[in-house]
């Protein structure tokens, strides 16, 4: 079974199969109560029966919490930092969000493109948001749900603009490379972010006709990052992993 989970008490040095009654497809995201490290949520890709599933004894036994969801893949879980009843996943078509652990769920999407994909979620600390990562359809931020009211109150914000291209390699060892698909002869800038929205680098070059800009990472500690690349007033953004 290419698809197992393993729970490690002691750092790694070893590590017990919790599997159990897990459907045989791959694992694609988990996240654990810092408050109560026994309760664990994972969720799985893939189609078929149970797409996030709970334990609240460290995975001797496992709760499918999706039943009323889709039968689509999802891509990440992440619980609210704030408030440990407060669940958002994302899909293969949106991002739910659940203020009961898991009993029920309902869709989070108000502002996010139809279908949109959504492969990470981050949340901020230092505005109490959440960064909503895509696929293909652009980085999304939105305000951290404190109650089911606040669903019909807010909306998600885009936070890109009409500036497109392509931030390579996601997993960065020393440097990394901007490449925008449009020249609009504006200064750009080039603004390296921590999940916790601390700036970390910002490298800024002269209106040219130039697309492309290398940015170096030495130096900067192994983790992800948020790069906002900006030219006169659009803006685009995407995650980087730092791994030297």
């Amino acid at each position: 079974n290419d698809a197992d989970v393993f729970i490690s008490t002691d750092g790694g040095s070893s590590k017990t199969n919790i599997t159990g009654t897990l459907p045989d497809r791959y694992p694609r995201d988990f996240a654990i109560n810092k408050n109560d490290p026994d309760e664990v949520y994972i969720c799985y890709a893939g189609f078929g029966a149970g797409h996030i599933f709970k334990s609240v004894n460290a995975g001797t036994e496992w709760e499918d919490i999706s039943t009323t969801l889709p039968d689509i893949p999802f891509h990440t879980i992440l619980m609210d930092p704030l408030d440990d009843s407060i669940l958002y996943a994302g899909s293969d078509n949106t991002l739910f969000v659940s203020f009961d652990k898991g009993v029920t769920w309902e869709t989070y999407n108000d502002g996010l493109p139809e279908a949109a994909m959504v492969f990470d979620i981050q949340y901020s600390p230092s505005d109490t948001s959440l960064f909503v990562f895509t696929h293909g359809r652009g980085v999304f931020n939105a305000p951290a749900l404190k109650d089911e009211e606040d669903t019909i109150e807010i909306a998600i914000e885009n936070i890109d603009n009409t500036l497109s291209g392509n931030i390579y390699p996601n997993i960065v060892a020393d440097e990394f490379t901007v490449e925008l698909n449009t020249i609009l002869k504006d200064v750009v800038s080039v603004q390296l972010f921590d999940m916790q929205g601390k700036l970390i680098r910002k490298n800024t070059y002269p209106a040219s006709d130039e697309n492309k800009f290398t940015i170096n990472c030495l130096g900067i500690a192994d983790n992800s990052y948020i790069v906002k690349v900006t030219q006169g007033n659009n803006v685009f953004s995407e995650k980087i992993v730092i791994l030297e």
